[in-house]
């Protein structure tokens, strides 16, 4: 029974080493049991050994006021105190720069339902926050030139159109520009397609 239970210890060890989250399992006191290499490279820090007492190189700031959260709020304790699953976003500032983190922390009860280990998972969305924004602005510009060949290709029509009406020619180069603004929409259009593809 040692022997197994040994093994499958290792075997999960093994398993979250590997996760790309980051990766915590402590007890009520916050003493770390476990950490991944994923945590130590999202905060920066490899002593770890207990929650409440570590000198962290960072803060963890509260995105809605622009904080930091006090110990006691990281939802780490908070997963202690009320003994169920917490979530929260948050910012760690490393003061050089911040990394937008998912944190979340949950129970592991035992076999009497009583919970006396904690998992924390630590989940880094800095990039995928920046692609957003990125993405979100591109869409913005791209509308934007969208709706400026619009326009000088909707006056040209009217003139074209009007000459016609008139029983005159109509003048090639109105049909040029037309043909110019037809041409820089088609391209906005296809790299809006574009964009949907790699998406």
């Amino acid at each position: 029974l040692f022997e197994r239970t040994h093994s499958d210890r290792e075997w999960l060890e093994a398993t979250l080493e590997q996760l790309p989250w980051g990766i915590f399992v402590y007890d009520r006191r916050g003493e770390i049991l476990f950490v991944n290499p994923a945590a130590i490279q999202m905060t920066g820090y490899g002593a770890w050994s207990n929650l409440n007492t570590d000198s962290t190189p960072y803060q963890i700031i509260d995105p809605e006021d622009d904080q930091p959260l006090a110990r006691a709020d990281w939802p780490f304790f908070e997963a202690v105190r009320r003994e169920t699953c917490c979530q929260r976003d948050v910012f760690f500032d490393f003061q050089t720069h911040q990394r937008d983190i998912s944190l979340q922390a949950t129970p592991i009860v035992d076999e009497a339902e009583r919970p006396e280990l904690f998992l924390g998972m630590l989940e880094d969305r800095t990039e995928r926050r920046r692609h957003d924004r990125r993405k979100d602005e591109f869409l913005s510009i791209a509308s934007h030139e969208l709706r400026s060949p619009l326009t000088p290709l909707t006056g040209v029509l009217q003139l074209a159109r009007r000459q016609r009406e008139r029983g005159d020619d109509v003048d090639l180069s109105l049909l040029v520009r037309a043909e110019r603004q037809v041409d820089q929409l088609t391209r906005l259009i296809d790299g809006l397609l574009d964009l949907t593809r790699i998406e």
